[in-house]
């Protein structure tokens, strides 16, 4: 047999990172893997070795190849698929071989073989697709895909058409029988196998890997004495064929995804499922052929180089992350979360050289954690605030730029952007900051940014996240926050699988669920290390008539300090009956003067600085107003006031500089008192921060954003109440929140403890005492998931194609639950399953078997009985007729179908049982829980009510009841829902005085007996022994059918249509049943316990294969009615592809995306001026709820208005058609704030800021924040106007940038200079 392979232009071999030969196939500008091969002429031995010198010679080359590369992967060549005479059918994924490299023994432990897919950033999903736009580096673009999630199963890359022949030939060429394995496309016959390899261990192995790993002896050896022909490659390829495997190149793995995960494999965690092979030698005929004919020879060009260093390694062992061991129960029983304490007594032996030095010792749970960092493992940090979670997230950022790579740190704020990056910078020497419209140093390797910012990068595909290594996210319990929340879910879901999670938080009692959630998320191990202990001590006082009183010793709550307090307001009270001012001024004043009071005490005790928490903006400045005769700075500390703002100010306009914020701020600043909130202009703002950090401003009044992960600690810290508006009511403080901002007091290394103090002035007086145990006692508030379904979201996940909405919604934290019973879920389908199959099928002893339609009948009859007694349950004249005495057909667990009498109605037991509610979800928990006490006959084994009777009570049987079953009755505890039937027979009960109530046609009353009760029978045993044989005796009358039920519609009269037309098909059903031919047959208990048994297990399939499919996720149904949504708007087409207004929507994020496409698709920009338009978005943005609507506006914007609410009102209709909670007149007020709306048209008019400033009572800084919004999403429709091809609206919308990009509003940041 010969192979044709003379017209096939080769090159032999590459030589990969470590000097294995790769066999590969094509011309050197544009070659292809293959599962062919062939050698090249003789004189090809030479240009190899040049080629091998040129390429290891210099030690540098080898490490670093380029100084621009800065990941092993790019040290590998990859080859695009090509056309040629060879290549005609349908091409597997293109291959890459990657190593295993034992990070500190630098050895080979073995190959992986991975997937090199050809794409761009448009079409593929890959770390190896071509990088898009270098102006896209940072940011992305809208049409890129975003990479792999990490921790996502996902389906083996599908082969592309073949460029050689068409599909039908290539079908064709399949159908031929001929093996794609055995004979390569394009060679006349086929390769044939050595069959012994697979008797022989290794080379079992060794069959996972393609061949260009393989090395085949002999191949090689025809190079080394040049003696390879053409005639003769046919032999060599035919004689050593057996020593070659192509397998994986056609195989792909079925059940593994591009990283390895097994599909099917949740339980085990992430277990990477490829084969670690041997290095394979180099062929010792080369070797010593290369040693006598060259002195320079491969082996001591290789020997020659030094062993990488440690930044190598470091990269070596990154690239080695997909080999991670099996997750096991932590201590807490968690799996993904590691909470047991990593042992770092011998810390410096762990970490010998430390990515950066400290210059004190650091505390054990810092230890701990850079211990991880230090094996590329992800961390969660629980600490208190100023414990030091900061010196983690340097670490991280430090390991970075000594691999090489780029750390990303993200906040909840801006302002705490703003803050770590002059931080950050002044630390490293380098830092970048990303905002919404500017980026400073993008190309850094410390890059800070918010949330929002880096989900988009994330969305829209930025290159530069291949360069990421770790990702920061600071103060994560931001992720209770109700609007903004989900941001945090999405972001650590979409995080591609290189990248290593560092989370900081505040102590939170369920960091270990937290840490399990991520680690399943991510399929990697998430290690908890906390500290409980503080740096600085706290002091919590209440202060009260001018002196502080502990409140808090030895972490327990003071009872008597408390009383002592509670004790002396009572006796002021009562001395002064007109204590409760009636007069707002005078609380006020009285107000104000405590202020004073309590200021000039904590400068006399030396408490300042101070932070004084209050949770207004309003009551911030009253505070900071009550302070205007004290005086905190001395004439030095003026002057440098004097001097920081002037400087600070210079670059603002004179008329901006005398805005009215601006002057009574540096009044106050000149005295030592400062205040901080969100209305505070910016730049304000930060001199506020400054100069509070400079000790310039002794006494800040500020909201609790200012306790949001600013590092500026006080020496004391103040609460001016205990209670806050959240948004929609007052409310006491959370714990937590608590925590936070008391966490401010004590400046590490200046103070020995932190003071906190409670006021107890003004209207809230002395907190009562549940409040106080609850902040100072209580645990902090638990991290909850606030994940929630935007259309933003939606659109931007359905444009990928391998990872879907319902993938994103299992994977958050809402789903944990779902997510932790999945492994348990997926062994009872499959046990389930085993069991259904493994059941004999029913052989009927009479011909075919009829007991499939028997049980069918029988089951219609139930679940028409069943509905109607739910529907009893709300039925008044059912209810009454359920009175003592009153003969029912019951189900009982222990004895099953039997009969019974009602002895009267009890109480609902606590808790109530979950099965009482199955089935009759229409009603509420009272009417579906009613109980009664009922005495049922006694029977010597359960009875199955299988055959058919109007009552549902099973044909008489005496063996049932033998002589010595006694007693007769037993007094059983049931809900309504076990009552089968209701019958027309009344006993008359034991004691009742009118004795004609007994309906039970002659039956008389036996004379109670005497004897005591037995246990557990109590007062019922009257019932018991007098109306037992009674009841027996009504069986035994009506042996066949049982005693008449009450029919639901003539005797309860129910009118109901659904029940009258039930009833009339269960009497039907049972008809069928009487005359069906199973009653004849003996088998039938036998053969309808099989068919139940076989349908118990089928309903326990489809159960359990609900769970765990979409359909049980908690939002499917918000996410199907948003769907519809999409569709109706055609944002969607039917297979739920995007239309272009789904593409448009995909690049709105600022405001109501639908409001903002719809507006686009209907042209509302087109006839606007840019004034105008900034006006209309102005409304869809600036949602401060403290603006009130101008009485009248000019009738251009009064026209913009009218279209908004007819829209609003358009799209609130139909989402309420569709199924979502809401309404028009609900989502236009929600979505149209029109309050700003005249402002935001003055200011793109050019209309100064202090004349806006007088146009409106919001703040200066709220203004400040709301046009920033409105430019932002002036941007956003211009690049949506761009994609719809309407370049007029695009311009008009670059000019309306243009005109709001000016003066204070736009001031750059201190922190940036």
């Amino acid at each position: 047999m010969s192979v044709e392979v003379d017209s096939v232009p080769v090159q032999l071999l590459d030589v990969g990172l470590f000097g294995d030969p790769q066999l590969i196939i094509g011309k050197r500008d544009h070659c292809t893997a293959s599962t062919h091969f062939a050698l090249d002429e003789a004189s090809y031995q030479q240009q190899l070795r040049d080629g091998l010198r040129r390429q290891w010679a210099d030690p540098v080359r080898w490490l670093l190849g380029d100084p621009a590369t800065e990941d092993i992967r790019q040290h590998q060549r990859f080859w695009l698929q090509a056309p040629g005479p060879f290549v005609s059918l349908p091409n597997g994924p293109q291959s890459t071989i990657e190593p295993r490299v034992d990070p500190f023994t630098f050895e080979v432990t073995g190959f992986k073989d991975g997937t090199s897919e050809a794409g761009t950033s448009t079409t593929s999903n890959s770390m190896s697709r071509a990088p898009g736009s270098a102006n896209d580096f940072v940011r992305g673009k809208a049409g890129n895909v975003p990479f792999a999630f990490g921790g996502v199963s996902y389906p083996a890359s599908k082969p592309q058409q073949s460029m050689g022949m068409t599909g039908d030939e290539a079908l064709a060429w399949l159908d031929s029988g001929v093996s794609l394995l055995m004979q390569p496309p394009g060679f006349a016959h086929s390769v044939d196998f050595d069959p012994q390899v697979a008797t022989d261990a290794a080379a079992d192995e060794a069959e996972e890997l393609p061949s260009i790993v393989s090395n085949p002896k002999g191949l090689l050896a025809g190079l080394a004495d040049g003696s390879i022909t053409p005639s003769s490659r046919a032999n060599s390829v035919q004689g050593r064929a057996h020593e070659v495997r192509f397998d994986s190149l056609f195989t792909p793995a079925a059940d593994e995804d591009l990283y390895g995960l097994p599909a099917d494999d949740e339980a085990r965690g992430f277990a990477d499922t490829q084969e670690q092979l041997e290095t394979p030698e180099i062929d010792q005929e080369l070797q010593t052929h290369d040693a006598e004919t060259d002195p320079t020879s491969v082996d001591a060009l290789l020997a020659s180089v030094p062993r990488p260093d440690k930044e190598l390694a470091a990269i070596l062992r990154r690239q080695q992350r997909s080999a991670l061991p099996e997750a096991a129960p932590s201590a807490d029983g968690t799996l993904w979360a590691v909470t047991q304490p990593t042992d770092v007594s011998n810390f410096r032996q762990l970490v010998p050289e430390m990515a950066l030095e400290y210059p004190f010792e650091l505390d054990s749970f810092q230890k701990q954690a850079i211990y991880h960092l230090e094996r590329s493992e992800c961390v969660f940090v629980a600490a208190h605030t100023s414990a030091g979670k900061t010196v983690v997230a340097e670490y991280a950022i430090a390991l970075a730029r000594k691999h090489l790579t780029r750390a990303i740190y993200t906040s909840p704020i801006k302002t705490l952007s703003n803050q770590k990056f002059r931080e950050f910078k002044t630390k490293f020497g380098e830092a970048g900051l990303l905002t919404g419209d500017a980026q400073v140093n993008s190309t850094s390797s410390i890059l800070i940014m918010t949330t929002e910012i880096l989900r988009s990068m994330l969305y829209r595909g930025a290159d530069i996240v291949r360069d990421v290594e770790w990702v920061i996210f600071d103060e994560v319990h931001y992720i209770n926050d109700e609007e903004r929340g989900h941001v945090w879910e999405e972001v650590i879901i979409m995080l591609p699988p290189h990248v290593n999670l560092v989370m900081l938080s505040a102590t939170v009692p369920n960091s270990a669920e937290f840490a399990d959630w991520i680690g399943r998320t991510k399929q990697r191990k998430v290690y908890v290390t906390s500290t409980f202990k503080r740096p600085v001590p706290l002091k919590h006082y209440l202060f009260y008539e001018g002196q502080h009183h502990e409140i808090l010793v030895d972490g327990k709550f003071h009872n008597p300090t408390y009383r002592q307090l509670i004790a002396k307001q009572k006796e002021k009270e009562s001395k002064n009956p007109h204590m409760q001012y009636k007069y707002m001024a005078a609380k006020l004043k009285t107000e104000r003067q405590q202020w004073v009071k309590l200021i000039l005490y904590l400068k006399a005790r030396t408490l300042i600085p101070a932070v004084c928490f209050a949770f207004s903006k309003k009551r911030c400045e009253d505070c900071a107003a009550a302070l205007g005769n004290v005086d905190l700075n001395d004439s030095k500390e003026k002057s440098a006031v004097t001097i920081f703002m002037n400087e600070s100010l210079r670059a603002l306009k004179p008329e901006d500089r005398g805005l009215p914020q601006i002057r009574r701020l540096y009044s106050l600043a000149q005295r030592g008192v400062g205040v901080h909130h969100a209305g505070l202009l910016p730049i304000m703002k930060e001199i506020v921060e400054i100069l509070f950090q400079r000790g310039l401003i002794k006494v800040l009044f500020a909201t609790e954003t200012f306790a949001m992960g600013v590092n500026m600690p006080a020496k004391t810290v103040v609460f001016a109440s205990l209670r806050k508006h959240d948004g929609k009511n007052f409310r006491d403080l959370a714990t937590g929140e608590y925590i936070q901002m008391s966490g401010r007091a004590g400046r590490r290394g200046l103070d020995s403890t932190g003071t906190v103090l409670i006021s107890c002035f003004g209207e809230d007086g002395i907190p009562d005492e549940p409040t106080l145990q609850s902040l100072l006692t209580g645990k902090p508030t638990q991290l909850e998931s606030k994940f929630r379904l935007t259309y933003n979201m939606i659109l931007n996940l359905l444009r990928v194609e391998d990872f879907k909405v319902e993938d994103m919604m299992r994977r958050s934290f809402s789903e944990l639950n779902l997510a932790r019973m999945t492994a348990k879920h997926r062994k009872a389908l499959r046990e389930a399953q085993s069991r259904l199959e493994a059941l004999p099928p029913v052989t009927c002893i009479v011909g075919e078997p009829e007991i499939e339609d028997y049980y069918r009948l029988f089951q219609n009859w139930q679940s028409h009985n069943k509905h109607i007694q739910g529907f009893l349950l709300r039925n008044k004249n059912a209810l009454q007729s359920l009175s003592g005495g009153r003969v029912v057909v019951v189900q009982t667990e222990k004895y099953g179908r039997t009969l019974g009498f009602v002895v009267k109605s009890i109480p609902a037991p606590s808790p109530l049982g979950a099965r009482l509610t199955i089935g009759y979800s229409d009603q509420s928990a009272e009417e579906a829980c009613k109980w009664f006490r009922v005495v049922v006959l006694r029977t010597a084994a359960k009875v199955e009510g299988i055959t058919p009777s109007a009552s549902g009570l099973p044909p008489f049987r005496a063996e049932l009841f033998p002589g010595s079953l006694q007693p007769l009755g037993e007094s059983l505890d049931l809900p309504m829902t076990d009552i089968v039937s209701i019958c027309k027979d009344k006993f008359a009960m034991p004691g009742d005085k009118d004795k004609d109530k007994d309906k039970g046609k002659g039956f008389k009353m036996a004379p109670p007996p005497r004897a005591p009760p037995p246990r557990g029978q109590g007062a019922d045993w009257l019932a018991v022994q007098a109306l037992s044989p009674q009841l027996l005796a009504l069986w035994e009358a009506n042996p066949q059918n049982g005693p008449e039920p009450l029919n639901p519609v003539t005797d309860f009269k129910i009118n109901d249509l659904d029940v009258v037309d039930r009833a009339s098909d269960k009497e039907v059903a049972a008809v069928q049943m009487q005359s069906h031919k199973c009653l004849a047959c003996p088998k039938l208990d036998e053969h309808f316990a099989d068919m139940k048994q076989r349908d118990d297990l089928q309903q326990r399939i489809e159960q359990t294969a609900h769970s765990l499919s979409d359909r049980n996720l908690s939002l499917i149904q918000v996410f199907d009615a948003k769907l519809e949504l999409l569709r109706r708007l055609q944002y969607i087409n039917d297979y739920n592809m995007l239309e272009l207004k789904g593409h448009v929507c995909c690049t709105i994020n600022s405001a109501y995306e639908l409001m903002v496409t719809e507006l686009i698709f209907e042209d509302a920009f087109n006839d606007l001026s840019p004034a105008e338009c900034v006006a209309l978005l102005s409304c869809l943005t600036a949602q401060d709820k403290s603006a009130t609507e101008p009485p009248k506006l000019p009738e251009n914007l009064g026209n913009i208005k009218e279209k908004l609410v007819q829209l609003a009102g358009w799209l609130g209709a139909i989402q309420h058609e569709c199924g979502i909670d809401t309404n028009p007149e609900h989502y236009t007020e929600t979505a149209l704030k029109f309050g700003l709306m005249l402002v935001a048209y003055e200011w793109a008019n050019g209309k100064p800021f202090h004349e806006i400033c007088q146009m409106t009572t919001v703040l200066e800084g709220s203004l400040v924040r709301c046009i920033t919004m409105m430019d932002q999403a002036v941007r956003e429709v211009r690049n949506a106007c761009r994609i719809v091809g309407n370049m007029s609206v695009a311009e008009k919308m670059d000019q309306a940038s243009e005109l709001i990009k000016r003066d204070i509003v736009f001031a750059g940041s201190l922190y940036l200079h």
